[in-house]
């Protein structure tokens, strides 16, 4: 993780994943030595992205430059069993682009939704288009294979051969939680998408395990239940 600054209380969670090896956090300053923001964009984000790109290779098979409000969710239980379906077959791909799927956070709860306060599980209304390839996706890529990325796709390969792959939605996409984009979204069509529910027994286990850790510890306030 890149590191600027933040809370006291982030800090002191970020501290203790540093501690067992769990996280590898950079100091990263404003004041780099790049000046064009329109290239760079805030923060320097850019350099960072590449910086973890080329710090990857020959040390992690896949790289996924995800925001915190974006998750990747697909057909099988584990991301990492999606992607080696994929290299079962021998293709040539270096980098697996999954398309954006808005969920605004203004939009109300789920009225069946009963358990921990996440946002992930009372979210379930979605945009019923998905956004247009080259925006607001994400993606996944083997390190090796790339000469350089962008925010939301590669910018440029390290062979002519490679390729990048647009996941067909129905396989997998971005679930992605966030302010509506336009002033008018409660006009936006919507359907209701309760596949994050799959995975509700084992998040709130293991966000359960986290609060008890850290709650104290970092003056947390705990979860409320819905």
């Amino acid at each position: 993780m890149y590191y600027r600054n933040s809370t006291k209380q982030v800090k002191c969670v970020l501290d203790d994943y540093v501690k067992n090896g769990t996280v590898t956090l950079f100091q990263w300053q404003k004041s780099l030595p790049f000046t064009n923001n329109v290239d760079l964009r805030e923060e320097n984000m850019f350099a960072a992205l590449n910086d973890c790109v080329l710090r990857s290779i020959n040390v992690h098979k896949y790289v996924a430059p995800f925001d915190v409000d974006e998750f990747i969710v697909t057909k099988y239980t584990t991301i990492l069993q999606f992607l080696e379906a994929f290299d079962k077959r021998g293709g040539n791909e270096i980098s697996f682009v999954f398309r954006n799927a808005f969920f605004y956070l203004p939009w109300p709860d789920d009225p069946n939704y009963s358990g921990l306060d996440l946002t992930t599980q009372k979210k379930t209304k979605r945009i019923t288009e998905f956004t247009p390839m080259k925006r607001r996706a994400k993606y996944i890529c083997k390190p090796e294979g790339v000469a350089e990325i962008g925010n939301h796709y590669l910018w440029e390969m390290t062979k002519k051969n490679y390729s990048e792959i647009v996941i067909k939605t129905e396989l997998g996409h971005l679930f992605h939680y966030r302010n509506c984009e336009h002033d008018n979204c409660f006009e936006d069509k919507f359907i209701e998408d309760r596949t994050m529910w799959k995975y509700q027994e084992e998040l709130e286990k293991r966000t359960k395990t986290v609060e008890q850790n850290f709650v104290e510890k970092c003056q947390l306030d705990p979860l409320r239940n819905i």
